[in-house]
């Protein structure tokens, strides 16, 4: 993909996609080890886009004899990435979705330069936006050891700890403008600045189990385990900025003649829990489990000490039953039945619960303390309890398979953020709570089939599908709704549903160009007027559909020809949810440069009416976005070893796949998948690259 401006600069390209990657493995029956190594390259559809990365991995297993078994396992991740700047700071889709006629030059009024220099675009070229830089260098290490011991035949004991470290260092700098178009845009930035945050988390695992085996009979086995977890997390950041370099090719925070200040800190996060398990089986194919645990975190609430987990699961293997065996049909070779009910939580996020205060600036530059966040002391983990009922089953010798499961899932204390009113005091603006009951429910659903199973020919086909649904019970206190704007958590609806006004019906007016006499949906499905003499809106927010999807799917199909070709293709579908456009937002009630609005005769007045309202009717951008994409298409060879030996290797193949080859939705955006994460939105689209196709050539080799 290739777009130019006028001038011929590009503003996106085809990007350049290479992986190479290798790996080694063996050693004896006391001694084993595996290593691997990548390195990837890539580039984006943006100019300023792209990533280079390298990684490697070690394992290695000792077994000095039969009692003791150790392992290790390090693995290592450099990557530097260069990030576009997307959805609402700027940059490449920013500038190119909304661009507008009026700012061309020969729409300019006289002596306007900056409209000239615009050349169509938003407000700024490519030739001032390319200069801002984002990126992120990770450096990433992961290691664990794990040590077994089996001082008898029927006592285990494992130990494992493990640590994960990721260190982020994440510039964003302008330079010093040499060039005066650039120079022009950037006004007082023009000279440059650099800000620099420096980020590391910091995860430790510990965990015990200790197992006990017994076989009370020849048909009865027992398994005891007993357990404890301590998970830490610590968080630590550096940042500062400089601004103004005094000359070309400087660009560090030393540097630079205003030095903005520096930040530093560190946060921590602890959970210890204790488990206990109990499972029985009975001729192999039976098998009955009950386990607790209960967990502190150091996230909860002051007044929220040790929560408490329990499961219980059943699962038995009817095929292998005799008296159960006489009533499947012939067709049906296994059949599992399972059950299983438990509890889990989660934890609030790091700090939520707590009320801080921030360091400001105060009189006479003394540093003094202000309100931040509200918190909530009685915050405590959202519990879900849920019920899962299934069977596995396989028919043909195997060839077809069906795998059900339906699940139910009841939480209680769900984790909600509400609004916290501005005379509190406190700057940041939402509070995080303990919501009430959420009910979800669902089934989830696996077919399999092999259609062909010869020597040189074979077809497998695979469907997968999960439906969703879930609904607000209850809500602590006297609350019945929580708005958000254009989504809110209602009792009997689901969270995040999109609740707006919805514009019935309006009028155009050709002398105006307008249109008036806009009438809203009352709630009941009745029109009454949206807005009163003032343009204020006195019509109710009705419900117009779900936030997030209630099915979603996958297909998946490999065809095996002349023993070593074969064809494999994947298509998945979501649907059920709507999202918000925003791209058509801004287009058409803040840009005002969408062809529906420019030329209003030939738009219908509904619509219309929303967007000279600049924003506060918006339901024609809360659009259906359901969608099916043909995600893959590839075609591999396996080589015959004769051809691959004359490259000194055992075995070889390729594969070339083309993905995200199309996507069929109503969807008015370009992409019903592209997210835009901002201040707690859900659901919403906005000047994001979409999932772009891509053609992928992969060699193996086996050595």
């Amino acid at each position: 993909m290739k777009q130019e401006n006028a001038r011929g600069t590009p503003i996106f390209r085809t990007g350049d996609i290479r992986n190479y990657s290798a790996n080694v493995s063996g050693g004896t029956p006391v001694f084993r080890f595996f290593a691997s190594g990548e390195l990837a390259k890539t580039e984006g559809a943006e100019i300023t886009n792209g990533r280079d990365q390298k990684s490697f991995r070690t394992n290695l297993n000792v077994t000095p004899n039969t009692k003791v078994d150790i392992s290790t396992s390090i693995g290592y991740i450099y990557s530097h990435t260069q990030t576009s700047c997307e959805a609402g700071c700027g940059g490449a889709m920013w500038e190119s979705m909304y661009s507008n006629p009026a700012n061309l030059p020969q729409f300019c009024p006289a002596g306007d330069v900056g409209c000239t220099y615009v050349r169509g675009f938003q407000s700024t070229p490519p030739i001032a936006y390319n200069q801002e830089y984002y990126a992120q260098d990770l450096n990433r290490l992961t290691a664990s050891t794990t040590l077994q011991y089996r001082p008898f035949s029927w006592m285990t004991h494992r130990v494992a700890i493990g640590t994960d470290v990721n260190m982020e260092d994440n510039p964003t700098s302008v330079p010093y403008m040499t060039n005066d178009t650039a120079a022009f845009f950037w006004g007082n930035s023009a000279k440059g600045y650099r800000f620099h945050n420096q980020h590391q988390a910091t995860y430790n695992t510990y965990d015990y189990t200790g197992s006990l085996n017994f076989n009370p009979t020849s048909t009865l086995s027992s398994k005891t385990s007993l357990g404890a977890q301590y998970y830490t997390r610590r968080d630590q950041f550096i940042q500062g900025e400089g601004d103004f370099f005094p000359a070309p090719g400087l660009e560090t925070i030393g540097s630079a003649g205003t030095k903005v200040g520096l930040t530093d800190g560190w946060s921590g996060n602890n959970t210890l829990g204790y488990y206990a398990q109990e499972q029985v089986g009975w001729k192999d194919r039976l098998f009955l489990t009950g386990a607790a645990r209960v967990d502190n975190n150091s996230s909860f609430g002051k007044d929220v000490k040790w929560v408490g987990y329990p499961k219980a699961s059943i699962s038995y293997v009817a095929s292998e039953e005799p008296s159960i065996r006489g009533f499947l049909p012939d067709l049906v070779n296994s059949l599992r039945l399972r059950a299983a009910f438990g509890a889990s939580g989660q934890q609030p996020a790091l700090n939520t619960a707590l009320r801080t205060l921030s360091p400001v600036a105060g009189p006479g530059g003394q540093g003094v303390l202000t309100p931040n966040t509200l918190g909530n002391e009685n915050l405590k983990p959202e519990r879900v309890e849920g019920l899962e009922l299934g069977f596995e089953s396989g028919m043909f010798n195997d060839r077809f398979g069906i795998d059900f499961t339906y699940y139910h899932d009841r939480s209680k204390d769900a984790i909600l953020s509400r609004g916290v009113a501005p005379s509190s005091g406190f700057g940041v603006n939402n509070q995080f709570f303990n919501a009430g009951q959420i009910t979800k429910q669902g089934v989830e659903l696996g077919l399999k089939g092999q259609i062909v199973n010869q020597r040189d020919y074979a077809w497998d086909v695979n469907f997968t599908l999960g439906t969703h649904s879930s609904k607000i019970d209850r809500l602590n206190g006297r609350d019945t709704t929580i708005d958000n704007g254009s989504y809110s958590h209602r009792i009997g609806y689901a969270p995040f549903d999109w609740f707006s006004y919805k514009v019935l019906s309006a009028t155009f007016d050709p002398t105006t160009r307008r249109a008036i006499n806009a009438m809203c949906d009352n709630g009941k499905g009745q029109p009454t007027p949206c807005l009163n003499a003032n343009g204020g809106v006195i019509a109710p927010k009705v419900y117009l559909g779900h936030g997030l999807p209630s099915a979603e799917g996958a297909f998946t199909t490999t065809f095996r020809f002349l023993r070593s070709f074969s064809v494999y293709a994947m298509a998945d579908y979501a649907t059920g949810y709507k999202r918000l456009d925003n791209n058509l937002r801004i287009r058409c009630q803040i840009f005002y440069t969408c062809a529906e609005y420019l030329q209003p005769e030939k738009t219908d007045p509904r619509e219309l009416a929303q967007m000279q309202t600049s924003g506060t009717l918006r339901d024609f951008v809360i659009n259906d976005s359901k969608f099916m994409k043909l995600r893959e298409v590839s075609l591999s060879y396996e080589a015959p070893e004769r051809l691959v030996a004359r490259a000194g290797a055992k075995q070889g193949g390729l594969t070339v796949a083309a993905r995200n080859l199309h996507t069929w939705t109503p969807y008015t955006g370009l992409d019903p998948e592209s997210e835009f994460v901002s201040g707690g939105n859900v659901n919403i689209d906005q000047a994001h690259v979409p999932q772009l196709t891509s053609l992928v050539l992969t060699i193996r080799l086996s050595y």
